[in-house]
């Protein structure tokens, strides 16, 4: 059945609008779909590694510490796309979206939330932290696992720094998947097609909600690997 729609995007100026008027309505909602409850949602927070501070420079470090101010720079670049890319799922409560009873809503607050469904923005976050705890349970150890002078120690340091732009620039990719995806309002419905329409959201809710539990558990079975791997000595810096 193909519904009158308008078109939207996600980067329009009336999305903040629309974004706090849902945020209202979940505010009031009395009814709620009876779901178990499930843990904080794993949310990929990128922690910055430690700036490059040298007031003395031996021999031979100087390429060394020009590689790693460099990364640093390129880090420091990232972050500020990471910032935007992310705002979104920062400031909206996707976790509370999910327990939402269809019924209580109307057509344009209906499409708004099959959109997030179908577009993946239910399960975005854990699948980012899917692939990066996986990318960095197959990454490379480091070459140098005992490095015994100043120019290891930056060898390494400058692989781990590596390792935190692969991880920033993969998050930026994939938050911005979802960014400028437009998406459709459908303009005056009659009963039959609102109901089929919450059906339809209902469905897409509760398949999101089967998602997101099992990522969490693929989640958590990474993090024990990466809590394994943490465990061994590691070189130190």
């Amino acid at each position: 059945m193909k519904l009158p729609h308008q078109s939207h995007n996600c980067s329009g100026p009336g999305w903040g609008r629309h974004l706090l008027w849902l945020g209202l309505v979940l505010a009031g909602c009395e009814k709620a779909v009876e779901t178990t409850p499930q843990a904080p949602p794993k949310r990929f927070v990128y922690v910055a590694p430690p700036p490059i501070v040298a007031t003395h420079v031996p021999d031979g470090m100087g390429q060394w510490l020009g590689l790693l101010q460099d990364l640093q720079e390129q880090i420091s670049a990232l972050e500020e796309r990471f910032q935007e890319a992310s705002s979104l799922h920062r400031e909206t409560a996707f976790e509370d979206l999910l327990k939402v009873d269809p019924n209580t809503l109307d057509n344009d607050q209906l499409a708004y939330l099959w959109h997030f469904a179908d577009k993946g923005y239910f399960t975005l976050e854990r699948e980012i932290m899917v692939k990066l705890l996986t990318d960095q349970a197959n990454r490379a150890p480091a070459t140098i696992t005992a490095p015994s002078n100043i120019a290891e120690r930056a060898q390494v340091l400058a692989e781990r720094y590596e390792g935190h732009l692969k991880d920033l620039q993969l998050a930026v990719e994939m938050y911005g998947k979802t960014k400028e995806a437009e998406f459709s309002i459908p303009n005056q419905l009659n009963a039959e097609q609102t109901d089929i329409l919450k059906g339809m959201v209902a469905e897409k809710l509760a398949q999101a909600r089967q998602e997101c539990i099992t990522l969490d558990l693929r989640i958590e079975q990474l993090q024990g690997r990466t809590k394994a791997d943490e465990e061994m000595p590691q070189p130190a810096l």
